[in-house]
């Protein structure tokens, strides 16, 4: 499949915020922008599963997410996170983050959370799923009974991890990536390819960017609290390339454009 790729875009304009008498962190700049996809049309291949995980589906099993190219052109469950964060205290969320197992499938293919925040994996089947944490060192299981039929299964991370699967021991293709930080400085690529990280101080930032299939590469961004930088980065089967300011956001108009004439 890499060898279909000729590149993915991705258009990340730093957006800034008034900048007032406030703590360094607090609501001064963010990046903002979008993961866009700058080759034809993939066609995902459909995900094995058994008989029982087929049946709760009338016989119709999802598409593979190693690669989701959204509707519009863009892409989905791309991490985006700051290497130097700013120093200081910034209170762990109370509300978990909620991964749903519905006919055999997770909801959610890529996640990120502060550490000490809960994941909750929540199962909405009539059948027996039983999760796990891939990459143990760092985790702890909040709730780890026997594998009997239960509601749902609670995961914390006492440190800073990545590349961390949950993943289904009974229906193997049942998985999710964890991303568990220190700090709040972080997104994840949504249905429309968009992603913020907020609150950040104006200065030079190093900001990481991981995909699945794609790998990751670290660059740095100046962000201001006067001026807005629209930001293009390049990534092919070659690997990345250096970034080139671009203006903005490609429309649903201009990819069907795209496709019909390249």
């Amino acid at each position: 499949m890499c060898q279909q790729i000729r590149s993915i875009k991705i258009v990340a304009l730093v957006a800034a915020i008034s900048f007032c008498a406030q703590p360094a962190f607090s609501e001064n700049t963010s990046i903002r922008g979008q993961v866009v996809w700058d080759d034809d049309p993939l066609r995902p291949r459909k995900v094995r599963m058994d008989r029982e995980c087929l049946e709760l589906r009338d016989g119709q099993p999802p598409k593979r997410e190693t690669v989701v190219i959204n509707a519009n052109g863009t892409v989905k469950n791309v991490l985006l996170y700051i290497e130097n964060p700013p120093s200081g205290q910034f209170p762990v969320p109370k509300d978990p983050v909620n991964v749903r197992i519905k006919g055999c499938w997770p909801d959610q293919h890529v996640i990120a959370v502060r550490t000490g925040q809960t994941v909750t994996v929540r199962y909405d089947d009539p059948i027996l799923h039983d999760f796990e944490v891939r990459r143990p060192p760092g985790c702890i299981a909040a709730k780890r009974p026997l594998p009997t039929r239960r509601p749902s299964d609670d995961f914390k991370f006492k440190e800073q991890r990545t590349e961390v699967q949950l993943k289904c021991v009974i229906h193997p293709w049942e998985r999710t990536w964890c991303h568990a930080f220190d700090h709040p400085f972080f997104a994840v690529s949504d249905d429309l390819g968009m992603f913020e990280i907020v609150n950040l101080p104006p200065g030079k930032h190093w900001l990481r960017i991981w995909h699945e299939e794609y790998g990751e590469r670290r660059f740095l961004v100046r962000t201001s609290a006067v001026t807005a930088t629209p930001l293009t980065l390049y990534l092919s089967r070659d690997g990345w390339t250096d970034p080139k300011y671009h203006p903005p956001i490609r429309t649903d108009a201009q990819f069907a454009r795209e496709q019909v004439t390249e």
